[in-house]
């Protein structure tokens, strides 16, 4: 089994701290009922991401880096 690599956060609150679960959770679904958005999840941006960035010619390498998925679970998304 691949060793999973820890990868700083990037989804910081205004603190500055890495967001808890549950607070993120509750955020983004306040956020699409705003937006008069359903059925959307946050993953899904992501591999909305990697679609974009296959059609643009980015190597399985650099979106494995990009998204934190394994270089197999990329090949598997696009």
């Amino acid at each position: 089994m691949p060793t999973r690599v820890k990868m700083p956060n990037v989804l910081l609150n205004h603190r500055g701290h890495p967001f808890k679960r549950r607070r993120f959770e509750e955020r983004w679904t306040a956020t699409m009922a705003e937006a008069g958005l359903t059925g959307l999840r946050f993953q899904d941006l992501r591999r909305t991401a990697m679609t974009r960035m296959g059609e643009a010619s980015v190597t399985e390498t650099e979106m494995a880096a990009v998204s934190g998925h394994s270089i197999d679970r990329s090949r598997q998304i696009l």
